[in-house]
């Protein structure tokens, strides 16, 4: 069995984003030639463009996630595969069924703080659906609501082995 879940599009976001990087990269371009040309402002200019590089790299990935991202999630042989994916790439976590307990539709619990938490609001981690593997809680189905999760979890539910 194999379902497809969209990424979160937030109009919005999908419109300042691209905005927002143009503007970001003319300026980490500006420092990068400051940062060539005068060799008393590499100190501070070398953190800042480190931070600039993981903005960019975050900012693009956000992006290109709410654009064209999709969670596929694939029950085959025994195992799990979460895979998000984005035109065709993505890493897939697989989990063994054999490990798995307690597949529920659940909300986004957990300390918004963390920093894979902190994503939630972009769209890029969490999940509504949560599964025990191996004493951690794995999330998945970003942004579904609490029918559509629960609509998962039925259709998902016939190949977890059962809770002890």
């Amino acid at each position: 069995i194999e379902i497809h879940i969209k990424a979160p599009r937030h109009l919005w976001m999908l419109v300042f984003l691209p905005i927002w990087l143009a503007f970001w990269t003319f300026g980490g371009f500006a420092a990068i030639r400051q940062f060539i040309s005068d060799p008393t402002s590499r100190g501070f200019l070398g953190i800042w463009l480190i931070a600039w590089l993981v903005a960019e790299l975050l900012a693009s990935y956000v992006w290109l996630w709410m654009a064209f991202g999709k969670e596929v999630i694939t029950v085959w042989q025994s195992a799990l595969s979460l895979k998000r994916d984005i035109g065709g790439w993505g890493p897939a976590k697989l989990l063994r069924l054999h490990d798995c307990r307690n597949l529920r539709a659940s909300g986004s619990f957990g300390s918004p703080f963390s920093f894979s938490e902190s994503l939630r609001f972009w769209g890029v981690s969490g999940g509504t659906i949560a599964v025990d593997h191996q004493g951690r809680v794995i999330r998945f189905g970003i942004g579904l609501e609490e029918t559509e999760a629960q609509a998962v979890v039925r259709e998902l539910g016939p190949y977890f082995p059962a809770n002890p």
